[in-house]
């Protein structure tokens, strides 16, 4: 894809940083990267974790706020930074329900010629 790999390297770092500080101890963190039939491609972050509130998945990408999880250490940025991101490159970010957990996706736009490959991989914790 087109863009800046810093950036999109910060977001899919605070993405993963958020599921390892999120998750329990020894659970498992499995990230994927699959094409969409519409022309984007979805990299996806599963945790264990506790999960977003439902009520709060619009808030959390606000600057500084913090939600529920106020026991564990952070400055309230880095969702709003994948958002930023996100939206500069022409995607948008999604947050659902892992069960237990989050789904943490980025879709983002795919330049024509991308394979259609679909790749997994477990991150051991």
């Amino acid at each position: 894809m087109k863009g800046d790999p810093d950036l999109l390297a910060q977001a899919i770092g605070n993405l993963l940083d958020n599921a390892i500080k999120y998750s329990p101890e020894g659970s498992r963190i499995t990230l994927g990267l699959a094409r969409q039939g519409d022309g984007m491609w979805r990299l996806e972050i599963r945790d264990a974790g506790p999960g977003i509130l439902p009520s709060e998945r619009q808030l959390v990408t606000r600057q500084f706020y913090r939600g529920s999880r106020q026991d564990v250490p952070g400055t309230g940025l880095g969702l709003s930074l994948v958002l930023a991101v996100v939206h500069l490159h022409g995607g948008r970010l999604e947050l659902a329900d892992n069960h237990p957990g989050l789904v943490a996706a980025l879709v983002l736009p795919l330049p024509s010629s991308a394979p259609a490959e679909t790749r997994t991989l477990a991150l051991p914790q």
